[in-house]
């Protein structure tokens, strides 16, 4: 069921991402996404009852800080409230995504990573292939060009990298409080 969840939330985060990217600002995009790492932060600190050090409390300040700087920032061009949307529904899924890892790893401490990860990537993939599927509205309506050779060496080697990575955090989640993990 984790594993289903995590597979559900990584797919609706990359698409919602690459979604973002494509209406509006990649700075800002970009920004939102590493805001996520307030979702297992809090929910580590509210739920697990781990504690925050010093540093971590300068950490969320800063954060937080980041936020307010980032909004009172004047744009040459405004940003649009799909993008703004899209932008913030990565950050959400992103951070479902690490709360969904470390509770798996609290339920299930260093056992079971490897079934997760592969079930969440088939899960992912197939909503994916779905997803790719749906039309994009009036504005779409010549047919899509085949993809080149490129362009799937390049996303199979960020999916790859997306897997590693995730394995690599599900790992580190058994041993380490998600109010340090995640920001790290």
């Amino acid at each position: 069921g984790l594993g289903m969840l995590y597979g559900i939330s990584l797919a609706v985060s990359m698409c919602a991402g690459l979604t973002a990217l494509s209406l509006g600002s990649m700075a800002i995009t970009t920004m939102l996404a590493s805001f996520s790492l307030i979702i297992p932060c809090f929910a580590g600190l509210v739920f697990l009852d781990e504690s925050l050090s010093a540093a971590g409390m300068v950490g969320l300040v800063l954060l937080a800080l980041s936020v307010i700087l980032l909004n009172k920032k004047k744009s040459t061009s405004p940003i649009s409230g799909k993008c703004w949307f899209f932008s913030l529904l990565t950050m959400v899924t992103n951070g479902i995504c690490s709360v969904i890892q470390k509770l798996h790893q609290v339920r299930f401490p260093g056992e079971y990573q490897v079934e997760f990860m592969l079930f969440a990537m088939a899960v992912a993939a197939l909503l994916l292939l779905i997803f790719d599927r749906i039309p994009r509205g009036s504005d779409n309506k010549q047919p899509q060009e085949p993809t080149d050779i490129r362009t799937v060496l390049l996303g199979s080697a960020a999916g790859v990298c997306n897997c590693i990575s995730n394995f690599l955090t599900l790992s580190l989640a058994a041993g380490e409080n998600a109010s340090v993990l995640f920001p790290v």
